[in-house]
């Protein structure tokens, strides 16, 4: 079972994600949790390499050994969204960039799927749904219905979604926080129309059918106390629906 961790940057994703990986530890399920912009072999191959040009090639050619077996659907899915960044993507390096992260996670959820079997737990931190971020986010669009609708048709799904949100205000000042945040040198206000264009392209994603079937939406408040009621309801939902420890 996949259940994947999604939403803009800055609604606490990633903090929220290990303390249900904990939670659930504590539970006696076995569960595991991985990045998947780092490639889980990764962690093998790389665990005595610091060079981090060298880690991010060897991330690389792991994602890329996964693409030669690749469904239709996947390959289906890279076209489209090669299209997306050659149309609305600034420059060469920012079409190439972003693509090569779409790659990665591709790349981590082909290996996922072929290795966990229905009685292993992976909790993905920013998996396949997190490639709305280079493919409209990031470039700072608004798309069209029909482009999200094709997206939403082409993305490989998990068992169970995580739509992590949390009030504007709130990852604005998480954002600002950050020590080196995703919009370095812009200032309150263009970081606010950007977090708001976010929601916007998100909500719409979540809001198609067969995206929503499989999504258990939350909303984080600010503090440890919100952020530990959030994740007994995520630990409980899980369990019950799951059939779980």
């Amino acid at each position: 079972m996949i259940v994947e961790f999604t939403g803009i940057s800055g609604v606490g994703k990633t903090v929220l994600s290990n303390c249900v990986i904990n939670r659930l530890s504590e539970r006696g399920v076995d569960v595991v949790g991985i990045h998947a912009e780092h490639f889980p072999l990764g962690g093998l191959l790389l665990r005595n390499l610091t060079n981090p040009t060298l880690q991010h090639v060897i991330f690389d050619l792991l994602s890329l050994v996964q693409l030669v077996s690749l469904p239709a659907s996947q390959r289906d899915f890279l076209g489209f969204s090669w299209r997306m960044l050659c149309r609305y993507g600034e420059s060469p390096w920012v079409k190439v960039n972003y693509f090569r992260n779409i790659i990665r996670m591709v790349g981590t959820d082909q290996w996922l799927r072929r290795r966990v079997g229905p009685d292993q737990l992976v909790v993905v931190d920013e998996g396949l749904m997190h490639t709305a971020h280079p493919i409209f986010v990031h470039l700072g669009i608004v798309p069209d219905l029909a482009d999200v609708l094709q997206y939403a048709s082409l993305v490989s799904l998990a068992d169970c979604i995580v739509y992590v949100k949390a009030p504007l205000d709130v990852v604005v000042k998480r954002t600002l926080s950050r020590p080196d945040p995703p919009l370095t040198g812009k200032s309150a206000t263009q970081l606010i129309e950007f977090v708001s264009l976010a929601y916007s392209l998100f909500d719409t994603v979540f809001a198609q059918k067969n995206i929503l079937e499989k999504t258990l939406c939350v909303q984080v408040g600010e503090g440890e106390e919100a952020i530990h009621r959030t994740c007994e309801y995520i630990v409980s939902h899980l369990v019950e629906n799951w059939r779980l420890k």
